[in-house]
């Protein structure tokens, strides 16, 4: 790969002095996610609190592009729905419209928006995201999937509005989507009767001088553009988007995207800047900890700091843009790749402590902490041939040392495309129904979360689940394992359970005792599969609790992913909170983990039976919390005695060698107890105390052909040393 460095004092309107030590720190960082393949190109920029600013290059800008610079162009997807939030702000500001006004009456005449119990989405419900529709419409069916929005037009986006049934309440529950700020920009551009690029023009870039930010290339942002690129550093198609133009469609340089930044740091300025103030304040809640929603901003609270910022995202191409206003603190990430950075651009507004970044495990070779080299090196060639099927990341820590750390690249747009079944649909599906974050074919959502580091850790999730249970049980929301589960369950209809249910305790739950008769590893997963059915229902501790028993509690092990999900409205009745939220600040902040993310069910729940995504780096934080007996850097985490408990053999799985603890599989190899974690698709985190190891695999196994279990492969290589 042609790689190029750059390090550019920046060029602005506004001089400024460079501080050497920040910028040779921005430099080494994204040349190390470049050559981890994590990234084909960088360009990164910061603002410091003194106006200084400093931007790096680093990478290959793709075949026959110049070398990246702060004038390369780059796609910034969704960073452009910010600037249609500030197009709003402006024009409320001037009393063209109102923030209250029905988005339908700035639509032509006829086209019917939908509404619901009388109310009407209005434009501030659509950019906050709650206005009630679905992040796409499903008449999307490009004729070309590497440039999906080319054909689609207003008018498909206007007939698709005018039959579709809202599924809530307008203004309520945030949710995103590029279907409402694709909607607020035609409304926009419509009241100013002119093209959305020609709004955005007059009213932001050519106030701030963005000379070379727009939608069509001119010659000279033809000249500069860098070629975007997938997963695996293949070249990808540049993205129209003509209906969604207010979503997605904005092209920029850093240059640009630095004065657009310093604008957002100014209160003092004029309308423009008005206007943007305005856009950065809270209105919503988006349902994550620590995370609100402005005008289209997002704002998370890190280490007790606002950071106000958005991503973007097109097929070969991720952005970010954040700041934290109280400090006058900026950075920009602008990547020609499909894999996301945005925790470098948030860690260089708000920098953690360098023990709690991800990735700063002390690191050295195998051999250096007892360990043979060379069955890790079989395993990491057998992966390569494709031995294991779809491995993402191999993790293996001894004595607190990273010693294997292997990351594997693949494009899961091309190996989802066209793929459709009972878990979901893959690249190029448009059917609104299943475009959420429970498709499990579909790569915006698995196994990676939405281009970030993170992902999916499934079934591994209840381990940790459990985890947060211990935590409570030691912070006294709880008191005892041995007090009957309904009782902790506030809010929830029991009054038609089995009678034998009211006598399982929390306990029986959480060693899949509960009685509850439950078919999951019994069926395939089709809607004959109770987790299946579970994840289709509207109220996931409603359908649990609903299902017969075909045991006494504490008498029979079935494992219940159900059963697992009752934790999540246990936690949120013992404390008030709900499990995300609480494990934030009890578990992930002591441990260092700040990106994470949580799915949600359609009550509000986080998902507990398999919604958690980790990196790779962070999971294995959580064995080693275990091998620590739950203490990390001298601080109690887990109650005393909480790890012998869970990691105790207090079921019989009738699986052969596996027992069960407390959410926890338990088993043996040439003497040593092994405890682990394993979700579907693969997901392994494993915990071997007598090695002092700890390992962990992230996979997705769901498309079908062979590939054999690397759990015996990888237990050998730290046991035996051999393979």
């Amino acid at each position: 790969m042609k790689q190029v460095f750059a390090s550019v004092v920046a060029a602005l309107a506004v001089a400024a002095a460079v501080d050497g030590t920040r910028n040779a720190e921005i430099a080494a960082a994204i040349k190390s996610r470049v050559e981890a393949k994590k990234s084909t190109g960088m360009v990164v920029a910061t603002i410091e609190s003194d106006g200084s600013s400093s931007i790096a290059a680093f990478g290959d800008p793709g075949p026959g592009a110049k070398p990246l610079d702060a004038d390369s162009v780059f796609e910034i997807g969704s960073i452009t729905k910010v600037f249609t939030a500030i197009l709003l702000a402006d024009m409320a500001d001037r009393g063209e419209v109102k923030l209250e006004d029905p988005v339908v009456k700035y639509l032509p005449a006829g086209v019917r928006v939908p509404e619901r119990n009388g109310k009407q989405i209005t434009l501030i419900d659509l950019s906050t995201q709650s206005s009630g529709l679905p992040r796409m419409p499903d008449n999307l069916r490009p004729a070309d999937p590497r440039n999906p929005y080319a054909d689609y037009t207003a008018e498909q986006m206007f007939e698709f509005l005018g039959r579709y049934q809202l599924t809530r309440e307008i203004g309520v529950q945030f949710e995103y989507s590029n279907l409402g700020v694709g909607l607020l920009g035609q409304a926009l551009s419509r009241r100013a009767g002119k093209s959305y690029e020609a709004l955005v023009k007059e009213r932001i870039l050519a106030p701030l001088r963005m000379d070379h930010t727009g939608i069509a290339l001119t010659p000279w942002m033809n000249d500069h553009l860098v070629k975007g690129h997938d997963g695996t550093g293949t070249v990808t198609a540049n993205w129209d988007i003509p209906a969604f133009a207010g979503a997605g469609a904005l092209r920029s340089t850093m240059n640009d995207m630095l004065k657009f930044a310093r604008a957002n740091l100014d209160p003092a300025g004029g309308r423009l800047q008005r206007a943007m103030q305005q856009t950065h304040g809270v209105r919503r809640n988006t349902g994550a900890p620590d995370m609100s929603v402005g005008m289209n901003w997002l704002i998370r609270s890190v280490n007790g700091r606002d950071v106000v910022w958005h991503n973007g995202g097109t097929g070969g191409y991720r952005s970010w843009v954040g700041f934290d206003k109280s400090r006058k603190i900026a950075a920009v990430v602008l990547t020609n790749s499909s894999i996301g950075n945005d925790d470098l651009g948030l860690d260089l507004v708000v920098p953690r402590p360098a023990a709690q970044k991800d990735g700063d495990w002390p690191k050295a070779s195998p051999e250096s902490q007892g360990l043979s080299p060379a069955p890790f090196a079989a395993i990491d060639q057998d992966v390569g041939a494709g031995v294991y099927g779809n491995i993402d990341a191999i993790a293996v820590v001894r004595n607190g040392t990273l010693v294997v750390d292997h990351r594997y690249t693949r494009s899961y747009q091309d190996i989802s495309r066209g793929r459709s079944g009972p878990l979901g649909c893959g690249e190029g599906c448009t059917d609104p129904a299943r475009m959420n974050e429970f498709n499990y074919l579909h790569p915006r959502w698995h196994p990676y979360y939405e281009g970030r580091d993170i992902h999916t850790l499934q079934s591994v999730t209840k381990s940790i689940a459990a985890t947060v249970i211990g935590i409570a049980r030691g912070r006294g929301a709880i008191a005892s394992l041995d007090r009957p589960f309904l009782d902790l369950l506030k809010g929830v209809d029991v009054s038609r359970v089995d009678p034998r249910l009211r006598r399982a305790t929390l306990q029986d739950l959480l060693t899949m005792r509960s009685g509850i008769e439950w078919h999951e590893s019994d069926r395939p997963l089709n809607e004959t599969n109770t987790t299946v059915q579970l994840e289709q229902s509207g109220d996931w501790l409603a359908f649990t609790l609903s299902q017969p028993l075909d045991s006494d509690p504490g008498t029979k092990w079935a494992y219940n992913s159900g059963g697992s999900q009752l934790m999540s409205g246990i936690i949120r009745s013992t404390t008030g909170r709900h499990i995300d939220d609480y494990a934030a600040e009890f578990l992930f902040k002591p441990l260092g983990i700040r990106d994470f993310h949580w799915k949600k069910t359609p009550t509000g729940h986080p998902d507990t039976e398999g919604g958690l995504y980790l990196s790779a780096h962070d999971l294995a934080k959580i064995g080693q919390l275990y091998l620590q007996d739950g203490v990390w850097d001298g601080q109690r985490v887990l109650p005393p005695g909480w790890v012998a408990d869970a990691t105790s053999r207090h079921a019989k799985t009738g699986g052969p060698g596996w027992d069960y603890g407390l959410q926890w599989w338990l088993t043996s190899r040439s003497g040593a107890e092994i405890w682990a974690g394993r979700g579907f698709g693969g997901q392994l985190l494993i915990v071997i105390p007598s090695r002092n190891v700890v390992a962990v695999v992230h996979s997705w196994n769901v498309f079908g052909g062979s590939a054999r279990n690397i759990f015996d492969p990888l237990v050998d290589a730290v046991l035996t040393g051999k393979v």
